[in-house]
């Protein structure tokens, strides 16, 4: 997640979009003053910045008494008392904008980019099956995504469904520009072009391996009806359907 000052924009990461790759570039240009998140693991050429704080006296304030509480409730429970941090990777646009302040919202070009689903789906399942950490079955896997939510699917043990990321209301899309992956060169252009930069060459992280296998091969019914069950807020604001 980034917020430039600089050049005026916010960022909201989403999931199995090369978004560690776009966020790569654009802390290179966002400016000293912006608010950077930290990545796991850490990437060459990436630099978390300022992203302890709000950035706003009021909001600052706020924020260190409610830590602070939350430490001493986590202790009494017996827990570490974990050290938070304002803003994270994977942000909530909601929670962004309650932070920055609805002014500073509105008037910055607020972006993300979004994947077909089905294609997401499979590119998270086969991310975690090279880590070793899911089933080899694609079905049994799939099946295993539930509930669906809008936490990081890693943790929370859900698909990668991201619209209450990028939505305000969890109704409707709350940021100005929505990437396509699948012409994400293009659109990544056409969203600095916004903001008067200009589209450089994106690096690659996190990039994964995937086998030369088919949509139409990996899935069944069972599974692309799972799947376009999960994303109906996705496929109704996109107009996403499988691919042939």
């Amino acid at each position: 997640m980034i917020i430039s000052h600089e050049h005026r924009f916010i960022f909201i990461k989403t999931q199995k979009t090369a978004g560690t790759s776009i966020e790569v570039l654009l802390a290179g240009l966002a400016g000293d003053d912006a608010v950077v998140t930290p990545v796991k693991p850490p990437v060459d050429g990436h630099h978390p910045r300022n992203f302890e704080r709000p950035g706003r006296r009021v909001a600052n304030v706020s924020f260190a008494l409610s830590a602070r509480a939350r430490q001493v409730r986590e202790r009494a429970a017996g827990k570490p008392g974990r050290a938070t941090t304002a803003y994270w990777n994977h942000m909530p646009a909601r929670r962004v904008a309650a932070l920055v302040g609805r002014r500073t919202w509105e008037s910055y070009f607020t972006f993300t980019f979004e994947r077909n689903p089905w294609d997401k789906v499979a590119s998270a399942y086969f991310w975690e099956r090279d880590s070793s950490t899911s089933p080899e079955d694609f079905r049994a896997w799939v099946g295993s995504r539930s509930p669906v939510t809008s936490r990081a699917y890693t943790s929370a043990g859900s698909l990668p469904v991201d619209f209450a990321r990028y939505s305000l209301d969890g109704q409707s899309v709350g940021v100005d520009f929505v990437g396509r992956y699948e012409d994400l060169e293009g659109d990544l252009g056409r969203a600095l072009g916004q903001i008067g930069l200009h589209a450089a060459v994106l690096p690659r992280s996190k990039s994964g391996t995937r086998p030369a296998l088919s949509l139409e091969e990996l899935y069944d019914d069972e599974t692309r009806e799972a799947v376009a069950s999960a994303f109906s807020a996705e496929r109704a604001a996109f107009d996403y359907v499988f691919p042939e």
